[in-house]
């Protein structure tokens, strides 16, 4: 596990030096140009992908990183665009609405880097029981032995880190480490950590603000008991997860 963050890393500031497309919305593409022709530009969306095109009529202009930058509109000079910055849509932020089934309200904020290729995500929950409200569970036996708890709501937050690995016109692949802590109503009243590989997509069409992240993520979490019971007080155990997420990005 070590290595594969540490090639992540790697490839991730190898990214850094990217080639950019700006379209007339102002819509900034992050690639590879391979060649610009009369009329058409050619580019990849990574070394990998297949090679894509597009006429300079849609285009401001474009940079090849470090070397040269093509104007393609007559009414702005190169003065204007060494000024001119356009806005990058680094932002998202956005619901798990399946997460309210389990007895979560979640709200995420992510942070994209400049290149967009790493997403630094902040969660925030607000836990409840939804046995109470959904289910009408009955207690078991077991559940018969703990001393409950008059908590009605908690809060579990945490932190991700996706690396964007590749690129297509409405997808974009992902990994990273994905840490949660804070308390579980759901699971009887649990102070539970987290910490998974989180692998999944990001979907977004190339000029809609509205995104979907799925994913799924396994690992290992570790209890702690916050009511008396007459197991071991720590308890560690695999943990999966899968993570829908409907937002906005701006």
């Amino acid at each position: 596990m070590k290595y594969i963050l540490i090639i992540l890393l790697f490839y991730s500031f190898s990214n850094f030096a990217q080639d950019k497309l700006i379209y007339n919305d102002g819509k900034i593409l992050n690639c590879k140009i391979i060649s610009i022709g009369a009329n058409i530009v050619y580019f990849r969306y990574s070394d990998s992908s297949e090679v894509q095109k597009i006429e300079k009529s849609n285009l401001i202009f474009a940079e090849i990183f470090n070397t040269k930058r093509y104007v393609f509109k007559d009414t702005i000079n190169i003065e204007t665009i060494n000024t001119f910055k356009l806005k990058e849509k680094n932002h998202f932020i956005g619901i798990q609405p399946i997460g309210v089934l389990l007895g979560r309200i979640n709200l995420i904020y992510e942070r994209l880097s400049a290149n967009q290729k790493v997403g630094f995500v902040f969660p925030i929950s607000i836990t409840f029981d939804p046995n109470s409200i959904f289910y009408k569970i009955k207690r078991d036996s077991l559940r018969n032995n703990i001393i409950h708890s008059r908590q009605t709501i908690g809060i579990i937050t945490g932190a991700d880190i996706n690396f964007y690995i590749g690129q297509k016109e409405t997808r974009c692949f992902f990994i990273g480490p994905r840490f949660r802590y804070g308390n579980n109503l759901f699971i009887e009243n649990l102070n539970l950590l987290t910490l998974q590989t989180q692998i999944g997509w990001r979907f977004q069409k190339p000029i809609s603000n509205f995104v979907q992240h799925l994913s799924f993520g396994f690992g290992f979490a570790k209890t702690s008991i916050t009511l008396p019971r007459t197991l071991n007080e720590y308890i560690i155990f695999s943990w999966f997860s899968l993570n829908y997420r409907l937002g906005i990005n701006w």
